[in-house]
């Protein structure tokens, strides 16, 4: 925006300049019907206008593209970073689903609780909570068993 307005000025300030180089102060030696130093002014200036619009179009169009371009890397690198994550996320709920397996509550609760640096989905969130209930229930059990188990000796 900024190098189109910077063109149209460019152009403006070139035609005010050769409209004013074109009229004399002084009687014009020509006769009254010649027109031809006005019409070479005319092309001159219409040329100029040609090419500063076509320079300015250039511009214009290789800036549009540089643009797109950085778009198209910042969303290849956030999508990129997105699935790193989303990796992250599930190993660490499959292996706190493994250590709950092998009855290894601790374990499971450490490796939900690296849950915590990461920014979950309401579904990931819900799995974790839901996990995170199941090992207390199961913690809790298995304290009763002890207990049950040593007060039988």
């Amino acid at each position: 925006m900024k190098m189109t307005s910077f063109l149209f000025s460019s152009v403006s300030v070139a035609a005010l300049l050769l409209a004013g180089c074109s009229k004399s102060s002084e009687p014009s030696s020509q006769p009254a019907g010649s027109d031809a130093a006005p019409a070479k002014t005319e092309n001159a200036l219409k040329d100029t206008v040609n090419t500063v619009t076509a320079e300015g179009e250039k511009a214009l169009n290789a800036a549009k593209t540089e643009g797109q371009k950085v778009v198209s890397n910042v969303t290849a690198t956030a999508a990129a970073q997105a699935d790193a994550a989303t990796t992250q996320i599930n190993n660490l709920l499959s292996q706190a689903k493994s250590y709950v397996s092998e009855k290894k509550y601790q374990e499971a609760l450490t490796s939900l609780q690296q849950l915590s640096n990461f920014k979950l989905t309401a579904e990931q969130q819900k799995t974790v909570d839901d996990l995170k209930a199941q090992i207390q229930k199961l913690m809790a059990s298995q304290t009763v068993t002890n207990i049950l188990g040593g007060l039988r000796k």
